[in-house]
């Protein structure tokens, strides 16, 4: 993961939209950044995504581009010649001449997830989708508890299915700042950027929105230019509620407390008065 073509493979390999579909029954909505959805709806970022729509032939030739290909199990790899150092020569001997050594890597990994039907089954998803373009994908499923404090904490996966919540305040520092790449830090890709960085601290000390918002235009114009991670979906907050009550906005939910933020708007009867004891307007 640390070739950024294989990370920019990989995200391009997955057709998020049909994940949406069969994995969320449509209630949801394919992202490729950590910026939650329509937060900077207007604003003019001119930002490029290399992952926007699924490709699994543009996947391959990234690879094969960058010096990838298949071996007979179908599955990519990558030699690469290093020379070795000479060994110290010994009394009166010459020194072994150096010789290239060859360096090997397959594109082959496990993801870690937690026991959760969406979770688990967006995992077989995207182990499909890798497979599909020459990738071993092996699947790892913990209970919620041993996911957070065995794996994540300790940093022990070589890719982890998980997801973020972010408020609507729209921090962003425990995710993706360096300094929270250990635990108890939440930066799980372990990115390191130096103007990411300063992006994320100038953006949480701001108290003008249309400042933060431009902060983390910029932010995500890096993010997607680096590729640090696999952005997948945003799933919908689903609430069933009785038809007969009225005045509802549930349009802005973030955390699931927030369908109560306006409950003060709430009614079920409405009733016909005469005008005169109506209040003026």
């Amino acid at each position: 993961f640390t070739n950024k073509e294989v990370r920019l493979a990989l995200s391009k390999s997955i057709d998020k939209d049909l994940l949406v579909h069969d994995v969320l029954d449509g209630y949801g909505v394919a992202i490729d950044s950590p910026i939650p959805f329509g937060v900077l709806e207007g604003l003019d970022t001119k930002t490029k995504s290399e992952s926007a729509t699924s490709s699994k032939e543009a996947a391959r030739a990234m690879l094969e581009k960058a010096g990838w290909t298949l071996n007979p199990d179908g599955i990519y790899e990558k030699v690469a010649r290093a020379a070795t150092a000479a060994k110290a020569a010994t009394k009166g001997s010459p020194a072994t001449p150096a010789r290239p050594a060859v360096v090997g890597q397959t594109l082959a990994f496990s993801i870690a997830t937690a026991d959760s039907p969406d979770l688990k089954q967006t995992a077989e998803f995207v182990k499909h989708e890798w497979e599909k373009i020459g990738a071993h994908v092996t699947i790892q499923v913990f209970e919620p508890g041993d996911l957070t404090q065995d794996v994540i904490r300790n940093r022990k996966y070589d890719a982890v299915l998980f997801g973020e919540v972010i408020g609507k305040d729209i921090d962003l520092y425990a995710f993706w700042h360096s300094s929270q790449r250990n635990a108890p830090g939440l930066n799980l890709s372990m990115y390191v950027n130096s103007k990411a960085d300063k992006l994320l601290e100038d953006a949480r000390k701001s108290s003008d929105e249309s400042v933060r918002l431009q902060k983390y235009a910029a932010f995500e114009s890096i993010i997607k230019d680096d590729a640090p991670a696999v952005f997948l979906y945003s799933p919908n907050f689903i609430y069933i509620v009785p038809e007969k009550i009225k005045g509802l906005n549930l349009s802005e939910i973030n955390t699931a407390w927030d369908r109560w933020s306006e409950v003060e708007k709430w009614y079920v009867n409405t009733d016909s008065v005469w005008k005169f004891f109506a209040k003026n307007k």
